[in-house]
């Protein structure tokens, strides 16, 4: 834990190391919520890039036990370089920190970056920026 919200989180924090097994549960019910064929989900099929917010937001629920903070959190948005595809059954290892922390039109963002590789290999995958709209800038400081 480095915060107890994500609205506590300041540039060059580091988010706590991830482990993430990518079942055939998960995929499926995820691609089916995000409108994506659900029957495509087996292990060694290739998962949508978008699958990697799940990971995010699983770090973040690890890192900030008390959730977004004072103001809730928007996600605002979310981009991926993918390098490799990622598979059903592979357990994905996320590391990620806190790039960037700024005002921008009277709100505060929060901006992550995240990268993903295979745990059993050490093959990167993927890396991921996020940016989340934390409130205006007034309200939305550094809580504890």
């Amino acid at each position: 834990m480095i915060g107890t919200t994500v609205a506590a989180l300041e540039e060059g924090d580091v988010l706590p190391g991830l482990d993430y097994e990518v079942t055939e549960f998960l995929a499926e019910l995820y691609q089916r919520e995000s409108g994506w064929p659900s029957d495509t989900a087996v292990r060694g099929s290739a998962l949508t890039p978008t699958f990697l917010h799940v990971v995010k937001v699983a770090m973040l629920d690890q890192a900030c036990p008390d959730g977004a903070g004072p103001v809730p959190r928007l996600h605002y948005e979310f981009a991926v370089d993918l390098i490799r595809p990622l598979r059903v059954g592979t357990t994905l290892r996320a590391t990620g920190a806190v790039s960037s922390v700024y005002a921008k039109r009277g709100n505060r963002f929060l901006e992550l970056l995240i990268d993903v590789a295979d745990a059993a290999t050490g093959v990167r995958l993927a890396r991921c920026r996020d940016t989340s709209l934390l409130g205006p800038a007034e309200t939305a400081g550094r809580a504890s």
